[in-house]
């Protein structure tokens, strides 16, 4: 959930406020997404699924 707070928070400071839309948008689909890939990875490398 931190990483979607995070996520929003640098959306909303990149496109200001006058987006409502926040991270429903192409854009924030994006950074979402690869937020929580980015995220699963470093998970996995911590943990020990990847080498």
């Amino acid at each position: 959930m931190k990483l979607m707070i995070l996520a929003n928070k640098i959306l909303k400071s990149r496109k200001g406020d006058e987006d409502s839309s926040g991270l429903w948008s192409p854009a924030g689909l994006i950074i979402v997404g690869t937020v929580l890939v980015l995220g699963f990875f470093i998970i996995a490398k911590i943990i020990g699924i990847l080498d």
